[in-house]
């Protein structure tokens, strides 16, 4: 059965995507064509440093307040709106071109274990509805929910999507992503597919930054690579027991917050000789050998490792990644694929499945007892 009235052998359909980052919404305008699909616009809207810290205290239990995350779901919700007409103007996009929106939403917590007694849960927000009556298309939102009924952990959802894009009957591919979370893909040329989240990305970089330099992150990795790194205070990172744990498992702000933050900053200042550059650098090691450490623990072996997101402008972090992997490490742009567009491009593709009623999660992914449809779809108010 047909939901909406839309080509589908060919159209143009928008993924929006705001990671642990909170640099902001990344808009992704994609095409797809005949089974193939391809970017044709990408902007980043930022969030402002208001809005950035309304949503980490809110990401937080001990300074969350239930008002709070009921009004920032309306708010993100305008600021997505006045995301998609920005990049529509950019990209010189008609509005009646586009067959959908499709949406991941901002997250303020995810639970995929039962922590603290909870039940499993996960939480974006960014009000679909109003997506739908502001552009009257159909959004598909919540894409990690259906993966969680079906007993997954709701993440990591975009290995269908390197599947996609990246996979080889030649070689092994590690495809990794570093935001705010890293996550690795493992694109087996059998055709198997696992991946996890590796760790902290950017996530405690960016944050340490804001706290001891005053800026919002480390450009180029330039204050890394003026550091040097704190061993003991790596060990005590390392020590982490979710780098033990077994696939499939995720993580994400509820674990690498700002109180995990603090605790790792002031420890490593007390550090005999210790300079806040040398927080920096330890951080950004942590993130590397974390990638590589999880990759080599859990995966079979691989020659080639495709790197997107804004880890890949960090010079320190993709020296280290080279360095410490055996073959060679290469950006998703080499292939032609916008590195910061990835994400937001695989949820539009993500939407797409959803449409079609067919399967977007990976169950050897997530641990969920078999492949389900994500996303709920939220009707246009007028269909015509």
């Amino acid at each position: 059965m047909k939901l909406f009235n839309f080509n589908e052998n060919k159209f143009l359909a928008i993924g929006l995507m705001s990671g642990t980052s909170l640099d902001g919404v990344d808009v992704a305008i994609g095409e797809y064509d005949h089974g193939q699909y391809r970017l044709r616009f990408f902007l980043t809207y930022p969030y402002s440093e208001d809005l950035k810290v309304k949503i980490l205290k809110n990401s937080s239990p001990d300074t969350s307040d239930v008002q709070a995350i009921c009004g920032l779901n309306v708010e993100i919700g305008y600021i997505y709106v006045e995301a998609i007409k920005e990049a529509l103007k950019q990209a010189k996009i008609p509005l009646e071109k586009i067959a959908f929106i499709s949406s991941h939403g901002q997250t303020v917590w995810h639970n995929p274990c039962q922590r603290d007694g909870h039940a499993s849960s996960t939480l974006q927000i960014g009000d679909a509805n109003i997506l739908s009556y502001a552009f009257n298309k159909p959004v598909i939102y919540d894409f990690r929910l259906m993966d969680m009924a079906a007993g997954g952990s709701g993440a990591p959802l975009i290995p269908i999507v390197d599947s996609m894009l990246f996979n080889s009957e030649k070689e092994n591919i590690l495809v990794t992503n570093i935001g705010g979370i890293a996550n690795t893909t493992f694109l087996g040329k059998d055709g198997s597919v696992l991946a996890f989240d590796t760790g902290p990305g950017n996530m405690l970089i960016d944050g340490a930054m804001r706290l001891l330099f005053k800026k919002p992150f480390d450009d180029k990795g330039r204050i890394a690579l003026d550091g040097k790194v704190l061993e003991e205070l790596l060990a005590k990172l390392l020590s982490d027991d979710y780098f033990l744990l077994s696939p499939p498992k995720s993580t994400g702000r509820e674990v690498y917050n700002e109180k995990y933050l603090y605790e790792a900053i002031n420890f490593g200042l007390s550090i005999s000789g210790a300079q806040s550059q040398d927080i920096i650098t330890t951080l950004t090691e942590f993130t590397a050998q974390t990638i590589i450490d999880q990759q080599k623990r859990f995966f079979p072996p691989a020659s080639k490792m495709i790197v997107s997101g804004g880890g890949i402008k960090n010079n320190y972090l993709m020296k280290r990644l080279q360095e410490l992997f055996s073959g060679s490490v290469l950006t998703s742009e080499k292939l032609g694929i916008n590195s910061d567009a990835k994400e937001a491009l695989g949820f539009m593709i993500l939407g797409h499945l959803r449409l079609l009623n067919r399967p977007g999660n990976v169950p050897s992914v997530t641990g969920a007892k078999e492949s389900v449809c994500l996303g709920s779809i939220v009707l246009p108010p007028n269909i015509k």
